[in-house]
C-alpha cells in the first residue's frame, strides 16, 4: 500500500510503527520552534512542509491519506481530496475528546459530520490517547462501506451517513480549491512572516488572554491588536485573525505559531 501522511502533532512515530511494510510519504512532522525545523525522517519519503491544497496532485499516487496535523483546515482539505478522488482518508482530531474519522469512497465526508469552526489552539489539547494505535488498526482493518468515527477513549465506533445537502458532496470544495486557506507572506527584509485566514474571523481578545496567558507573555494590547511573545518571537494578532510573527523568515514558523496559539 502507498500511504500519504500529513503530520504535525508529534505522533508520527506511533503511526509509522503501524504502517511498517507500506510505502509512506510523510509531509510535515513535529516542529522544533527553537531550531525552526521539522523533525526529520530519513528512512521514508519525507518533506518538511505543512499540507496545503497545493499538494493535492502529489497525493493522487497514494491509496489513502492520514491527517495527524494540528490544523482542522488541513483535515477538511484531505477529506475533500479523498471525496473528489474516491479514496480513503483517516483524520485524527480533537473535539470533546480524541476522535479518528474514517472516510470511505462514496461515504460521509468531514463536511457531512460537522461544519468548519475555528478550533481551540492546538497547545490546549490534551495528550493523544494511549488507544491511538488500537483505533488506527481498527479503522484500517474495517471492511465497512460507510464512513465512521472512532472515539479513542472508548474505542466505540459510530457509523455515518452521507448528507445529501453537504456542500462537498455537491461539488463545492472550498478547502481543496484554497478558498479557506491560510495565506502566508514573508518579508525577508523585515524578518516578518504574516499569516492571514481566507475565512471570516472575529477574535475575542479577552478569551484569548484567559486561555493562553500561562503559555505566552502579553506584551501590548489595544482595541485592534494583541501582541504576545512566544520564545524569541514577537507575534501581533489582529481581531480579523491576521498574525504577524517578527524575528523569522521561515514560513513554517509562522504557521506553527498560528496553529498552536491561534487555531486553524
Amino acid at each position: 500500500m502507498r500511504i500519504a501522511v500529513a503530520g504535525g502533532l508529534g505522533t508520527e512515530k506511533r503511526l509509522l510503527s503501524i504502517l511498517k511494510g507500506d510505502f509512506v510519504f510523510l509531509l510535515g512532522s513535529a516542529y522544533h520552534l527553537s531550531r525552526e525545523k521539522f523533525e526529520l525522517y530519513r528512512e521514508i519519503d519525507f518533506m518538511g512542509e505543512y499540507l496545503t491544497h497545493n499538494y493535492k496532485n502529489q497525493f493522487l499516487d497514494y491509496d489513502f491519506t492520514f491527517d495527524i496535523s494540528q490544523s482542522l483546515k488541513s483535515k477538511f482539505t484531505v477529506s475533500e481530496f479523498a471525496l473528489s478522488s474516491k479514496k480513503k482518508a483517516f483524520l485524527l482530531f480533537y473535539q470533546k475528546g480524541w476522535k479518528l474519522f474514517s472516510q470511505v469512497p462514496g461515504g460521509a465526508c468531514l463536511s457531512c459530520y460537522q461544519h468548519y469552526e475555528r478550533p481551540e489552539p492546538a497547545l490546549l489539547w490534551p495528550e493523544i490517547s494511549k488507544n491511538f494505535e488500537a483505533a488506527v488498526k481498527q479503522a484500517i482493518s474495517s471492511s465497512k462501506k460507510k464512513s465512521t468515527v472512532i472515539d479513542l477513549e472508548k474505542l466505540s465506533e459510530t457509523t455515518l451517513k452521507a448528507d445529501p445537502d453537504c456542500p462537498a458532496h455537491n461539488g463545492k470544495f472550498s478547502f481543496l480549491t484554497g478558498q479557506m486557506a491560510d495565506v502566508v507572506s514573508v518579508s525577508c527584509g523585515e524578518e516578518t512572516v504574516g499569516v492571514s485566514p481566507m475565512n471570516e474571523v472575529n477574535l475575542d481578545f479577552e478569551q484569548f488572554k484567559k486561555k493562553l496567558s500561562s503559555f505566552v507573555k502579553i506584551v501590548k494590547e489595544n482595541a485592534f491588536f494583541l501582541e504576545f511573545q512566544v520564545g524569541r518571537f514577537n507575534a501581533t494578532l489582529f481581531r480579523q485573525g491576521r498574525l504577524l510573527v517578527k524575528g523569522t523568515k521561515e514560513k513554517n514558523t509562522g504557521l506553527f505559531i498560528y496553529r498552536n496559539y491561534v487555531g486553524s
